[in-house]
């Protein structure tokens, strides 16, 4: 009996484009739809506050200093009067409290402090993290004889050799920079089907689906064409905020994260301008279903709050809050001495291998597949503003009317309740045994408030 194996069946990253006539008819079908859903906005809610003010005068202290119970950042108030920019935002049961450094680390991207010199020109580089694979590994992986009774246990070891690590626009050994590795590690090995989302309904990885085309095509005696290989990454989705003039108010009121995909160059990290369906499929599938995964696992969740971040510091930049409030800056984005979180310079890369022995014709075909990408939390261009709606004026007023009187709170709880009953204190009581004549129609009236500024003076 011949045994023979077809060299030729050796792809890269999985089948080629070209594959929509043999998906499956829904698989078809969702290829057809926007591969972005619309997100909707959200209503503004205030749970907390924090003062930047106090929190960079208790850094300047040396002591300890948080976001005091600040689970997600919504938005932002400017604050002339205190020479202070207030963040805002919800403080969930059972969540986190988001991490100071990482807040630093969005705020300096921000304003430009993480840069290169080339040719004496000064670039501001965009903060993502990638992990690239060795180009030499292709090449390696050509050169594996297709007898070799050890081709199998070759292949893995070539494919695990490690993929560079690269961190850019802000610092490597950073925990946001550790984060978002570990968010494009996990995302890859769920592309490759060693790891399911713990969702209702999960979605298949790409090469749960293209191997069963793939032996399909095979069984059929269709041609397999040509290898490909797919990049995939992170990036702000939809991200528009709402700023209330009258209030001094910035609330984040759309923040969508979306997984893209892209087809590159045999043996290169070049695009190559083709979508390939099925990775196409499975990155509309992870943006639809993000805020699924959000709830599953807490490192997307932490991806998700990271995008936040950015974003609202992206804002204050753009909007010039700190120099609009003469605020005291230079702790937040020069002299405050960021932790070392230990980040590696590079990780095992993931690949997988399939053999399929197709007996009527006596030979064997390989399949191997592996992914390559990273996350870019960067705002290239200004953040889309949206209609004012009612709930973003009046968080402002509630989250200064919560304030407590003790100037040094760097934190405090905010409730809608507390702006009732700065309103319900403006107004005075009637007697309450002397009830107003029916004469006298203005005696328990209440008096109108006077400016917002003297309503909510400390």
């Amino acid at each position: 009996m011949r045994f023979e194996l077809n060299r030729r069946h050796i792809v890269a990253g999985g089948l080629a484009a070209g594959l929509t006539p043999f998906l499956s008819g829904p698989a078809s079908a969702a290829l057809e739809l926007a591969c972005d859903p619309r997100p909707r906005p959200a209503t503004a809610k205030p749970e907390r506050a924090v003062s930047l003010r106090r929190l960079s005068e208790a850094m300047k202290a040396g002591k300890p200093a948080r976001l005091e119970g600040l689970t997600r950042l919504d938005g932002f108030i400017l604050d002339k009067e205190n020479q202070d920019v207030i963040l805002w935002g919800l403080s969930e049961r059972n969540q986190p409290e988001l991490h100071l450094p990482d807040l630093v680390v969005a705020l300096r991207a921000a304003h430009g402090r993480y840069y290169e010199k080339r040719d004496g020109v000064t670039y501001i580089v965009n903060p993502l993290i990638s992990i690239d694979p060795d180009l030499n590994v292709y090449r390696e992986l050509d050169k594996i004889a297709v007898r070799d009774p050890a081709r199998k246990a070759k292949h893995a070891a070539i494919c695990a050799r490690p993929q560079t690590v690269r961190v850019e626009g802000m610092p490597h050994n950073s925990r946001v920079a550790k984060v978002l590795v570990e968010a494009d590690y996990r995302m890859k090995m769920v592309s490759q089907g060693d790891v399911i989302l713990p969702i209702a309904s999960p979605f298949p990885g790409t090469y749960t689906v293209r191997l069963r085309e793939w032996r399909n095509r095979i069984d059929r005696g269709a041609d397999l064409g040509p290898g490909h290989k797919t990049r995939y990454w992170f990036e702000p989705g939809r991200f528009s905020y709402q700023y209330s003039e009258e209030a001094d108010t910035v609330f984040l009121d759309t923040a969508q994260v979306v997984l893209r995909d892209e087809d590159q160059r045999s043996n290169t990290n070049i695009a190559s301008g083709k979508v390939d369906p099925i990775s196409r499929e499975f990155a509309c599938a992870w943006t639809a279903r993000m805020e699924d995964t959000y709830r599953a696992e807490p490192i997307w969740r932490d991806m998700h709050n990271i995008f936040r971040l950015f974003a609202v510091s992206r804002i204050i930049a753009d909007r010039k809050a700190f120099r609009e409030v003469a605020f005291a800056q230079d702790m937040l984005l020069d002299r405050y001495e960021l932790p070392v979180v230990p980040v590696p310079k590079s990780l095992p890369g993931l690949g997988r291998w399939e053999e399929y022995n197709k007996r009527e014709r006596r030979s064997s075909t390989l399949y191997t597949n592996w992914v390559c990408g990273g996350v870019t939390v960067g705002f290239t261009k200004p953040i889309d503003t949206t209609e004012v709606a009612t709930e973003t004026s009046s968080s402002g007023r509630t989250v200064i009317a919560a304030k407590p009187p003790e100037m040094a709170a760097v934190s405090w709880p905010v409730s809608p309740a507390v702006l009732k009953g700065i309103f319900d204190r403006s107004r005075p009581k009637s007697p309450a045994t002397a009830p107003a004549a029916p004469s006298t129609p203005d005696v328990g009236k209440p008096k109108p408030p006077g400016s917002l500024k003297d309503l909510f003076k400390t």
